[in-house]
């Protein structure tokens, strides 16, 4: 309970360093356990300067910065689905396209502009109707469950 109140209270926390010498082998033992980069290759040392960096006694003014720090609580991380590329949205993005391009053709004076760019927009809207075709087939196509009776 002390190492929690020793840096906010440091006159009223008692002052006594023989608690680190009976955690220190205990770490020590615990990050050879875990193993690992960073864990394999601690010394002890190192656990008595970072212990000792924690029991610098605050100042007023980071005490007074703590208190007016507003409570965070943390949400939990959600992880965001992953949008899913389904039969009625390539639907819509094959319309959209075709329009675009009879759009290009009718708005401009070049034909052979035009025609080019009607070529390698259809080339671009390959992958997505061959996609929609695939879907569409698996969708007519039935299950091998579907020809067994269920009696």
């Amino acid at each position: 309970m002390n190492k929690s109140w020793r840096k906010l209270l440091p006159d009223f926390v008692n002052q006594n360093d023989s608690e680190n010498e009976n955690f220190i082998p205990s770490l020590l033992r615990l990050s050879r356990e875990i193993g690992g980069e960073g864990f394999v290759d601690v010394h002890e040392t190192e656990i008595v300067e970072l212990v000792n960096s924690q029991s610098e006694c605050l100042t007023p003014e980071e005490i007074d910065q703590i208190i007016d720090e507003p409570e965070t609580t943390e949400e939990p991380i959600i992880a965001e689905e992953e949008p899913t590329l389904k039969k009625n949205n390539i639907g819509k993005i094959l319309v959209w396209l075709e329009d675009a391009i009879q759009e290009a053709l009718s708005f401009d004076p070049i034909m052979s502009r035009s025609l080019l760019f009607k070529q390698e927009g259809e080339a671009a809207l390959r992958p997505y109707e061959e996609l929609y075709n695939d879907m569409t087939r698996r969708a007519k196509q039935k299950r091998l469950t579907d020809y067994f009776n269920k009696n």
